[in-house]
């Protein structure tokens, strides 16, 4: 069953085309509606990602290079390539997006832009550092940020979640 999500923070809509798990492919189309913003710099531990833009053109960040990508182009992205991508200009940019192994990758995609939603329609602009590091915790199979060695999530995760580390908190 095919299913879609959008973040109103980004201007991202994802189609779920075909929606494997663990060992499996997930295999997504993102539109990015309108001009925005570089999102965090991020890796991969374990999963390859394989990606064609269909339409529009789309700003890459891989491996230390700033490039353009532009309509019937394609690239792929290995575990631990650092890597960004973007819409930088007012139309809309179409991709195909494969993931492999897809572990919880559509989880971590439902999960956040359900959280972005929310953060919207209190008028923020972005995700809460405490949602972005139990985010980073949760999903660690699946990304990594740059800017976050995950040994500082873990870190985090414990100061901000107490509950999930170290069992009941008293209020003491």
């Amino acid at each position: 069953m095919i299913s879609c999500i959008e973040n109103k923070l980004t201007g991202q809509r994802i189609v779920f085309l075909i929606e494997g798990r663990g060992e499996e492919q997930l295999v997504m189309r993102m539109s990015y509606i309108g001009k925005g913003m570089a999102p965090p710099l991020h890796y991969h531990v374990n999963q390859q990602e394989k990606f064609f833009v269909i339409s529009g053109e789309l700003m890459l960040y891989h491996q230390g290079k700033l490039s353009r990508i532009g309509a019937g182009t394609s690239f792929h992205v290995e575990p631990f390539q650092e890597h960004a991508m973007w819409n930088a200009q007012e139309g809309i940019t179409t991709l195909d997006w494969m993931v492999y192994p897809a572990l919880k990758t559509a989880g971590f995609f439902r999960e956040s832009f359900l959280l972005a939603n929310k953060q919207f329609e209190k008028g923020e602009k972005d995700l809460s550092f405490k949602q972005k590091i139990g985010l980073a915790y949760k999903y660690n199979q699946e990304i990594r940020l740059k800017s976050v060695p995950f040994y500082l999530v873990r870190f985090f995760h414990a100061v901000l979640f107490p509950k999930n580390h170290f069992g009941k908190v008293s209020a003491g």
